[in-house]
């Protein structure tokens, strides 16, 4: 993660494919080229992920009517044979925990977890409308960093 925080924040944010998804509209970040778009890293189980949940919610609620994208990348951490049960648990995560299932896609992807380096805890990403990375944040944050995080990729 430290080296993520050093070397993503100014190169071109990591393209990545969603092997599963929750939620309709856009489930990859190539689709938002041309937006600012706020990547939130997530694991059903992850207590300090759902700490974030109602910040993320309000975030969401304030920014996406400004054209800020926003995806929730999450993965699966079971074995193959457990992914529908494993969806499942996402499914009633993002539906009870984080309660966006209709404005907020979640790209099921490995791929995007390596890329950018995350784990089981919450990482915020921040991409502007060029397509690069103004800030990588593997920690929560608090409504009023996220919101000048943001503020910063609508100049």
């Amino acid at each position: 993660k430290r080296h993520n925080l050093i070397d993503l924040a100014g190169q071109k944010a990591p393209a990545f494919k969603s092997e599963d998804h929750l939620g309709e509209g856009v489930r990859e970040l190539e689709e938002l080229r041309g937006k600012p778009v706020v990547l939130f890293f997530w694991w059903e189980a992850c207590g300090d992920c759902k700490m974030q949940a109602a910040t993320f919610r309000r975030i969401v609620e304030k920014y996406a009517p400004k054209g800020v994208g926003f995806l929730a990348p999450t993965r699966f951490y079971g074995p193959v044979e457990e992914r529908i049960e494993e969806k499942q648990k996402i499914e009633k995560a993002w539906k009870e925990v984080y309660a966006l299932t209709d404005s907020v896609v979640v790209p099921i992807s490995d791929e995007a977890m390596l890329r950018y380096g995350v784990s089981a805890t919450p990482t915020f990403v921040f991409v502007n409308r060029k397509g690069l990375v103004t800030r990588y944040s593997p920690t929560r944050m608090t409504e009023e960093r996220l919101s000048a995080a943001i503020e910063e990729l609508l100049r």
